[in-house]
């Protein structure tokens, strides 16, 4: 609830304004009908596919649902960060949805001293960075690299709660000694060499014991 009137504080606020609306998730596209229907422009970011995400009751699922839907049919412009995402608006009726994707800063080098607390060595680990979500497939990829036994580190970012989320509990008693649960990490330089230094960067999409091992 404190999202939906702080998502309502800002609309009418914006409402004043002048300008184009950029409105960053769909989460209270509903909102954006008070922009429309004072004729402004308003580009949404999509975001992701909140209401298939496991974690959210019926009611909740229904009120995502509800303002993705309202969001394809009424904004000016849709914005999906991947060409999945749009080819799911796609299916959903928005056509010409304008696609922009998530991009990175080359990182030419980074010290060393940055892993010491981490007590891992450069390119002695695999890194993955994601949110501690089912649908990151982490609980998989943590069983994957514990089966593949491959005498590495893993190290995931990402803050973990096993006391209040029965998957975090799940993806900690699926690991063993050589997976790493720093929490999450903000500090560039940190984030900086352990990507730069890893062995491999496990992307969030992995989904067997094979894949690791390759």
């Amino acid at each position: 609830m404190a999202t939906i009137e702080f998502d309502l504080r800002a609309t009418l606020h914006v409402l004043k304004q002048p300008g184009v609306d950029l409105v960053l998730g769909h989460n209270t596209a509903i909102l954006t009908l008070l922009q429309r229907a004072s004729g402004r422009r308003v580009i949404i970011n999509m975001d992701g596919i909140e209401w298939r995400r496991q974690k959210w009751g019926k009611a909740a699922k229904a009120w995502f649902w509800l303002n993705e839907w309202i969001g394809l049919k009424f904004v000016t412009v849709a914005i999906a960060d991947h060409p999945k995402i749009a080819e799911h608006l796609s299916k959903r009726g928005r056509t010409g949805s304008v696609v922009i994707q998530y991009g990175s800063e080359n990182i030419p080098g980074a010290p060393t001293e940055a892993l010491d607390t981490l007590t891992v060595e450069p390119e002695g680990y695999f890194v993955s960075i994601a949110r501690m979500e089912p649908e990151n497939s982490i609980l998989e990829m943590v069983r994957g690299f514990v089966a593949a036994k491959t005498g590495r580190k893993f190290v995931i970012l990402g803050k973990l709660l096993p006391e209040a989320n029965t998957y975090h509990a799940s993806v900690l008693q699926a690991a063993d000694e050589d997976v790493i649960f720093p929490g999450a990490i903000y500090d560039q330089s940190v984030v900086q060499a352990l990507r730069v230094h890893c062995l491999a960067y496990i992307y969030t999409g992995i989904k067997s014991v094979e894949q690791i091992r390759r």
